[in-house]
């Protein structure tokens, strides 16, 4: 099973190396049909004290499993949500859950999503109006209308190999990636990664990237911010950049004592882009009713 360590900040803030693409604008699902559901289906409270999650995957034979899971993470990836998506004031959305459920051996990733709702909605008497609000937004424009930065590169047709910089010398590199967790059979239920033609490591304080597009990149920094980038670059194509940056786990340094700079300033000094506040119309799921679901 995938594991990642537990903490009270949502899993993308951690300072950990991931080797991928972070790249995903989610959606908000469809409501649930109400015939569709588990064949079966296990949900008890996790009390345990086990730093390690696994995330809902459907295996292969139709299995759903989930592991030490706070309830408000089965909820984002039951509707696509990001973390601004959801407005859940219940102390209930922090409680962790198990599930084993069956969805049946033909059963695919999007049946077993709707399946996830219903149990949602039957267990946890989930009831979840939908609205839109006026919440923070960041664009992502260029500082410079005339040239790019000097670590943005338009990509090449061959993938130009990952190689670490900083913006001072003396700063520290990037730190070694830890092994890879043991790979999970099956199918996330979550929001699927859009994953790059060519190799991509993003860790805390650094993003180095082949062949990436500004909506991917946008949604990466997304993940980092916890806030919706909209791309407003008028940048098409693909990109190769290095960014080495001061990350906190708000996203936005404040007196840090690395040698990196801060987000904002890395981005506009290293790829000629910059962040501008603002506010959107976002769609959110709104948790009106939530309850503790009888154990079996």
């Amino acid at each position: 099973m995938t594991h990642v360590p537990r903490t009270s900040q949502a899993p993308r803030t951690l300072p950990v190396v991931l080797v991928m693409s972070v790249a995903f604008v989610s959606a908000i699902a469809a409501q649930t049909p109400a015939s569709l559901a588990f064949e079966v289906a296990s949900v008890r409270a996790n009390r345990s004290a086990d730093p390690l999650q696994q995330f809902p995957t459907l295996q292969p034979g139709g299995r759903v499993a989930a592991f030490n899971l706070p309830l408000r993470e089965w909820i984002r990836v039951a509707y696509g949500l990001e973390d601004n998506q959801l407005i859940l004031t219940s102390p209930l959305g922090d409680a962790r859950f198990d599930l084993d459920a069956r969805a049946g051996s033909d059963a695919t990733r999007e049946r077993a999503i709707s399946m996830l709702q219903a149990l949602l909605t039957d267990r946890f008497k989930l009831r979840t109006p939908r609205e839109t609000r006026r919440l923070p937004v960041y664009s992502l424009i260029r500082a410079n209308g005339t040239r790019l930065g000097p670590q943005l590169k338009v990509a090449a047709a061959e993938c130009r190999p990952i190689t670490f910089s900083a913006p001072d010398p003396a700063a520290p590199g990037p730190p070694a990636p830890p092994p890879p967790p043991p790979p999970v059979p099956g199918t996330p239920l979550a929001a699927p990664l859009t994953r790059p033609r060519c190799p991509t490591m993003f860790f805390a304080g650094g993003m180095f990237a082949r062949a990436m597009n500004m909506s991917a990149l946008s949604a990466a920094l997304e993940a980092i911010l916890d806030r919706p980038v909209i791309d407003r670059t008028g940048l098409s194509g693909e990109f190769d950049f290095d960014l080495t940056y001061t990350p906190n786990v708000d996203g936005f340094p404040n007196g840090a004592s690395s040698n990196a700079p801060g987000l904002p300033t890395a981005l506009r000094e290293q790829l000629g882009l910059r962040l501008e506040s603002g506010r959107a119309s976002v769609q959110v799921l709104v948790v009106d009713d939530v309850r503790q679901p009888a154990e079996n």
